[in-house]
């Protein structure tokens, strides 16, 4: 038995899936995880399927060794997102005091096409590119106050286990699978290459955390208490973007091997309980 994605799997559970994967062998990923909502009749606080948590859980299941998931038609670990080249986006020099970009304008992506943008961006302009989000997740653009493209930033629903993380929130195995879709993780942040404005990344960051805390109960009916993100020491200094009232909890190994420094901000409620 073991817990994913807040939710604790038991060998019925598995089976129930193993079941599912032959009775429904014409369906991909998401029609799969859609029924597995039906079966097990999980919903989220708003009434709406877990369809993407259940999806998360057939990934790992599937990475397990457990079941035999079809093959992903969206994203494979390892490779680029495919969409079109951003390229109608200025790249022109934005610098200058940060006062001229401020109050700076969030757009949430909502829409196929937005959705191919943002990866494009991420793809062309982060050095991980851009990521295949699985669970709970929303993506921004933010734009200056005149309209000028400043970044892109993706959160999603943490993981299980996190050392460092479960170390400093000192929470048992009940807890965690009790509260575990309250954490999120800034899963991607970019500001992009030609944006030379001091201290943006911080107010980017500080507007963003307190946002995501309005946003995300409307979209997945849980509030938000815990915040993270991860940042490459070998690239950034760690205090680079750090929130305000955020605290170092540790260091992590990123998946490409490097060492990374886990920063973490608190919501409006402490997980200590």
């Amino acid at each position: 038995m073991c817990v994913i994605r807040g939710r604790r799997i038991t060998p019925s559970d598995v089976k129930t899936v193993q079941e599912l994967l032959l009775e429904k062998s014409c369906l991909g990923r998401w029609g799969l995880a859609l029924e597995l909502c039906e079966r097990w009749q999980w919903r989220a606080a708003n009434g709406g399927w877990k369809s993407r948590a259940a999806l998360a859980i057939l990934v790992e299941m599937g990475r397990r060794g457990w079941i035999d998931l079809p093959a992903s038609t969206r994203w494979r670990a390892g490779s680029r997102v495919r969409g079109p080249m951003v390229s109608d986006w200025s790249t022109e020099a934005i610098a200058g005091s940060l006062k001229r970009y401020r109050p700076l304008r969030w757009e949430l992506v909502r829409t196929a096409e937005q959705r191919r943008q943002w990866g494009a961006l991420l793809d062309r302009y982060h050095y991980l590119g851009a990521p295949g989000m699985v669970g709970a997740n929303l993506k921004y653009f933010v734009y200056g106050q005149a309209g000028q493209l400043l970044g892109a930033l993706g959160w999603q629903s943490d993981v299980a286990h996190l050392g460092c993380r479960d170390r400093l929130l000192e929470w048992n195995q009940a807890q965690r699978a009790r509260y575990l879709d309250r954490l999120v993780n800034n899963v991607r942040f970019l500001v992009l290459p030609w944006v030379k404005v001091r201290h943006l990344a911080s107010v980017i960051l500080n507007e963003r955390v307190r946002l995501l805390q309005r946003d995300w109960p409307q979209h997945y009916g849980v509030p938000v208490w815990w915040v993270e993100s991860f940042v490459d020491r070998q690239r950034f200094r760690p205090v680079t973007g750090r929130p305000i009232g955020s605290r170092s909890a540790g260091r992590a190994v990123l998946p490409n091997g490097t060492g990374a420094s886990c920063i973490m901000a608190k919501g409006r409620r402490c997980l200590s309980m």
